[in-house]
């Protein structure tokens, strides 16, 4: 059995269970995707099992406290340090807690462009693929922005769908 971060601060930390149920629904209301529900509890449930107590129960000093200890550790990313910002602002101001609000730092936003592929780098991008079906794949990913869970699950009407015409 795979025991998750969520599944075991359920267990052992008091009250998370319930909060966390309450904070999902209302995610669920708020029309959240699946992915941003787990983030946020994923953040939350080793928050909360480090404090040994859930979010709503710490004081501001504890809340800064992890904070800090999480910008330190070279293990979590910037997106697990913004996910969990992001889902105990959320938390907080369902549960009107503006006194912890106020602690939560902001998250600067990168000042850095996006890489944008040369046409040369492009056409070797799209020519790499040695099979005909991988290139009109790609092909198809690139032109059309597919996420790979949208390209996994493409099927030749979907196709037929972006081309209606024959392609020469």
């Amino acid at each position: 059995m795979i025991k998750t971060y969520y599944d075991e601060a359920c267990r052992e930390v008091t009250g998370f269970e319930k909060m966390a149920v309450h904070f999902m629904q209302r995610l669920v209301i708020d029309g959240r995707s699946r992915s941003t529900h787990e983030n946020y509890l994923r953040q939350m449930a080793k928050m909360a099992l480090h404090c040994s107590k859930t979010p709503l129960e710490m004081e501001p000093d504890e809340i800064d406290n992890y904070l800090y200890f999480l910008v330190n550790r070279d293990t979590d990313s910037l997106s697990s340090f913004k996910h969990l910002v992001y889902g105990l602002r959320k938390l907080y101001k369902l549960y009107e807690y503006d006194h912890l609000h106020i602690t939560l730092p902001s998250i600067k936003q990168p000042r850095t462009l996006p890489v944008i592929f040369s046409s040369e780098e492009i056409k070797r991008l799209l020519k790499a693929p040695k099979l005909l079906l991988d290139r009109l794949l790609l092909g198809i990913i690139y032109d059309t922005g597919l996420r790979i869970s949208e390209a996994a699950a493409l099927l030749i009407e979907d196709v037929d769908k972006l081309y209606p015409t024959p392609l020469a």
